[in-house]
């Protein structure tokens, strides 16, 4: 077997990278001073190189290898989106899911203030893995733009520009292109049987609203504004109502209601609250009728 050094010359080089074999070159007379071997783009990770001589009669020396390991950008991460977000607070959650990556070591978060392109020169915020939330301070009218980009433990950062958006109240009358919907109106409460009740209100149909909220303060005397109780879309008429699920503990109890129209800019943000004695249970069964002629 010929070695690299014995002045023999050899047919080829072979590299072969992660177990595949790549012939680089045909012809090269020993010894070999320098040899230059250039990848093509190869993946974040550790990487396996060894360089195999071959002569003409395909004898062959194999030479040590050698691991590298690739740390270049980190992968962008997945599916961000704005996962919570209310006019009453203001304040804006992102969510967003990690990539198979295992060189990211954060993220760094970034936002337009609400007017413009997003600054990605300025780093609001970073955050380190595993976590994959954020979750900003109280905002001011605009359109905000948000985007989230890895970081690996070098703060190399990779440069996607995945963006969400959420619009926070800002011009526009209630009512109008670009502002939050009118608020409901005629708002009556009705007890039906066991327990549910039946939220009956009227709304003009085509004035901005996509549908309605429903709050109730589960008898604590408190309404949440937060935190919807129940969603519905907005009906084709101007008539809408919506049945509760069974309210629990509900036997001559008082709950308060409020209903807000909402759309993509926001919610009408009235905090007009109405009261009903529920009654969750059914009365006892008459027991031993009797009947007699008259």
């Amino acid at each position: 077997m010929k070695s690299l050094t014995d002045g023999t010359p050899f047919r080829s080089n072979n590299v072969i990278v992660n177990g595949r074999a790549l012939v680089l070159s045909d012809t090269f007379s020993n010894p070999i001073d320098l040899f230059v071997f250039t990848s093509q783009t190869l993946r974040n990770g550790i990487h396996r190189f060894v360089i195999v001589g071959v002569d003409d009669v395909q004898n062959y020396t194999i030479a040590d290898p050698v691991f590298v390991d690739i740390d270049g950008y980190p992968l962008a991460p997945l599916a961000l989106a704005v996962s919570a977000y209310t006019d009453v607070s203001r304040v804006v959650a992102l969510t967003w899911r990690h990539p198979s990556d295992y060189h990211i070591a954060g993220y760094n978060v970034y936002h337009n203030s609400g007017s413009g392109a997003i600054d990605y020169n300025t780093i609001i915020d970073t955050i380190s893995y595993p976590n994959l939330t954020w979750t900003s301070g109280v905002l001011g009218d605009g359109i905000w733009y948000f985007g989230v980009r890895s970081i690996n433990s070098n703060d190399i950062e990779e440069k996607n520009i995945v963006r969400v958006v959420q619009r926070i109240p800002l011009a526009g009358a209630p009512g109008t292109t670009g502002g939050p919907p009118l608020a409901a109106r005629n708002i009556a409460l009705r007890n039906i049987s066991i327990g549910k009740i039946k939220i009956n209100f009227t709304y003009v149909y085509g004035v901005q609203a996509d549908g309605f909220y429903i709050y109730h303060d589960n008898g604590s005397g408190t309404i949440d504004f937060d935190t919807p109780t129940y969603t519905m879309s907005r009906g084709s008429t101007i008539y809408q109502s919506y049945l509760t699920p069974k309210l629990l503990s509900a036997e001559n109890k008082t709950f308060k209601f409020a209903v807000r129209a909402y759309n993509t800019y926001g919610t009408d943000g009235n905090t007009n609250e109405y009261s009903i004695v529920v009654d969750g249970v059914r009365p006892d069964r008459i027991k031993s009728i009797q009947g007699t002629s008259i």
